[in-house]
C-alpha cells in the first residue's frame, strides 16, 4: 500500500468520528499508525537495495 491507501484510511477515520464507538476508531488509528510503519520499512528496504554512487574524481584546477 501506499500513500494513497494512507490517505483513505485517514478520511475513513475522519468520517467515522462521532458515528464508530472508540474501540472501532482506536482500530483504525492502528491499523494507519501501522500502514506508516510498512511504508517507512519499505523506504528503508529500498534505499538498502539502491547501489552505491561512484566517488566524483577530482578535477584539476583551472590556473
Amino acid at each position: 500500500m501506499g500513500p494513497q491507501a494512507l490517505l483513505s484510511k485517514l478520511v475513513e477515520i475522519e468520517c467515522a468520528i462521532g458515528v464508530k464507538n472508540d474501540a472501532a476508531l482506536y482500530e483504525m488509528v492502528i491499523e494507519a499508525q501501522n500502514q506508516i510503519l510498512r511504508m517507512e520499512r519499505e523506504g528503508a528496504a529500498n534505499l538498502r537495495k539502491a547501489p552505491e554512487h561512484a566517488p566524483i574524481s577530482e578535477l584539476p584546477l583551472a590556473s
